[in-house]
């Protein structure tokens, strides 16, 4: 559709190092959809 956003970044100088947790669950909360544009 016309004007929809495709794609969302930050350019950043240096990428913080991440670390993964592995769970068992991840609940019931209500995450949304695709993104932040509140479109599904």
């Amino acid at each position: 559709n016309v004007n929809d956003r495709i794609c969302q970044f930050r350019i950043v100088e240096n990428q913080p190092q991440i670390v993964f947790e592995e769970v068992a669950s991840l609940g019931n909360a209500n995450r949304g959809g695709f993104g932040s544009t509140g479109k599904q």
